[in-house]
């Protein structure tokens, strides 16, 4: 699955197997194949990336926007 993390300085691509993210109404996981929606992120919460080789990473975000597709995901930042 593909994610662009979008701010005003530049475009980060990462190819995840998952996400897990944080809104004001809890967190959620987001699996290929998710239902379409977009989201807003809790301020200054990471963004997990859960790797097909089994390797995490987190990426903090600053009010931040998440466009989801079946198999892309665009998050986009102020």
């Amino acid at each position: 699955m593909n994610l662009r993390i979008v701010d005003t300085q530049k475009v980060e691509t990462f190819d995840v197997a998952y996400i897990e993210c944080f809104t004001s109404e809890g967190n959620i996981t987001i699996l290929p194949g998710h239902e379409p929606a977009i989201v807003a992120l809790k301020a200054g919460s990471p963004i997990i990336m859960h790797y097909t080789s089994g390797v995490v990473e987190e990426k903090t975000t600053c009010n931040a926007l998440l466009d989801i597709e079946r198999d892309a995901l665009v998050c986009i930042e102020e």
